[in-house]
């Protein structure tokens, strides 16, 4: 009978020098670097969607503002049918409607003062629609590419950006208001 020779070992010995690591070392690092990249991930996302929530909030103050600007016009409306004549000044305005102060600031407001307000004088039905009645002042809104909300004598409010908003206030219907308007912000 012939002999079958013995098969070779299945894994071949090894000359090289044992490992000197801890075991599972290995798996650690892997859930290390795993989380590493996670947390960039998420510090990138992060830093993408900031500046969109920082605009967001931009926009919200600039509707924030036409609402309050729109409640001004709706307490001019109502001074007007009740007296048939425009208030003489703001503060006039403001002693008639108790609750119109709150409406007085713009939530974008950097420094003293909100709006520029200015009544139209002479006779209320001689008043072009368009006439200026109440503004932000300039840099209220400044992260929102230079513009400001205008109410107008028709109680629309609209928002504006600085270049359309001076060819407006340079018609001569807005005289009274752009006078107003240098007064309140300065030169």
């Amino acid at each position: 009978m012939t002999q079958i020779p013995p098969l070779p070992p299945a894994v071949p010995p090894t000359t090289s020098a044992p490992s000197r690591g801890l075991p599972g070392w290995g798996l650690a690092l892997i859930i290390v670097g795993a989380s590493l990249v996670v947390l960039f991930v998420i510090g990138l996302l992060v830093a993408i969607l900031m500046p969109s929530l920082d605009r967001a909030e931009a926009l919200a103050n600039r509707t924030i503002c036409q609402a309050n600007l729109q409640t001004i016009g709706a307490a001019v409306d109502t001074y007007v049918l009740e007296h048939d004549a425009f208030p003489p000044d703001g503060e006039t305005l403001k002693r008639s409607r108790a609750d119109l102060s709150f409406y007085l600031e713009c939530p974008g407001d950097t420094g003293p003062g909100s709006y520029c307000v200015q009544f139209p004088g002479g006779d209320i039905d001689e008043v072009d629609a368009g006439t200026f009645i109440a503004c932000d002042l300039k840099g209220n809104h400044p992260d929102l590419d230079g513009g400001r909300n205008v109410l107008r004598r028709d109680g629309s409010v609209q928002w504006m950006r600085e270049e359309a908003f001076q060819a407006q206030l340079a018609k001569p219907w807005n005289a009274e208001f752009a006078k107003a308007l240098r007064a309140a912000e300065g030169p």
